[in-house]
């Protein structure tokens, strides 16, 4: 049964919660080497791979609310060693609420901004930008806040970006397209869960949900299954995330859902040998930016 202990809580830099570095890691190697970030509403995940996309390290924080996203983001980005070098290419995926998908034949330019008004309040100083997905016919509009991207471009100049669900499409469309009818993938963090659903390959719901308990999520999850005429008991569900077979989180959904499955395939970086010991699920997230 696998566990991992989480390790000791980081004044500085917020709570570091997962660290692995490969024995063949150098910070020497960096200019040849791609760094990918996912910065999630509560959370700053990194990786650096070599020229092979192999993961030579990883590291997992947890952000402090109550400092604010910005006080915590800018203390890893200057206080964290690893990330002060020059890397060959830097991606940050974007893990918030502000995204929409607007079906390609429908898209224009000039209405990003209205596309995401209809669903939330917009912020004056949130940059928007739009992912496409060629897979689904569609483009992801999304939003970021400018004074966070600011942040990024004075430490880690030239970086691109896209949204992280964009990224979990992409990296998913593979196994749902070989799979017939509809799959759900249910990507779950600390305090957060997003939930995609797919039809013989097409994505037909996506959405990022705060909770506050296990049941919680159950909830949320039912109501996809409740909206879109799906049976619980034959319809299968896929796990990612930071999630263990003893949980209270597993056991709950477990005991509701017919057919519940690790997500146990592999990601666009390959992993190294000190990452590889861990379930492949785990860090799928951060693994499949590069898809």
């Amino acid at each position: 049964m696998w566990r991992y202990e989480r390790t000791k809580a980081c004044r500085k830099l917020g709570r570091l919660i997962f660290e692995i570095i490969e024995d063949n890691y150098s910070r020497s190697f960096t200019s040849a080497s791609e760094l990918s970030i996912l910065l999630g509403v509560d959370s700053f995940t990194y990786m650096i791979s070599d020229a092979n996309r192999q993961a030579r390290l990883l590291k997992d924080y947890t952000l402090e609310k109550h400092l604010g996203q910005e006080v915590e983001v800018k203390k890893i980005l200057s206080g964290d060693k690893h990330l002060n070098a020059a890397f060959r290419s830097v991606l940050l995926g974007i893990d918030n609420p502000n995204a929409t998908l607007i079906p390609e034949s429908f898209y224009q330019e000039r209405e990003r901004k209205q596309y995401l008004e209809h669903l939330m309040p917009m912020r004056n100083d949130m940059a928007i930008f739009t992912d496409t997905l060629n897979g689904q016919s569609a483009k992801n509009v999304f939003g970021v806040k400018a004074n966070l991207l600011s942040l990024f471009e004075e430490h880690l100049p030239g970086f691109h970006i896209l949204h992280f669900s964009t990224a979990l499409m992409r990296a998913l469309e593979s196994h749902a397209q070989v799979n017939p009818g509809h799959q759900i993938y249910l990507y779950l963090r600390t305090k957060s869960v997003r939930i995609l659903l797919f039809d013989n390959g097409k994505v037909k719901f996506s959405n990022s949900f705060q909770f506050s308990g296990v049941k919680d999520v159950l909830y949320y999850l039912l109501l996809v299954f409740k909206q879109h005429g799906l049976d619980n008991a034959q319809t299968p569900v896929f796990l990612l995330g930071q999630l263990m077979r003893d949980s209270e989180m597993f056991r709950l959904l477990h005991r509701y859902i017919g057919k519940l499955f690790f997500f146990e395939h592999g990601a666009s970086t390959k992993m190294g040998n000190k990452l590889a010991k861990m379930p492949s699920w785990f860090f799928y997230d951060v693994l499949s930016l590069n898809t």
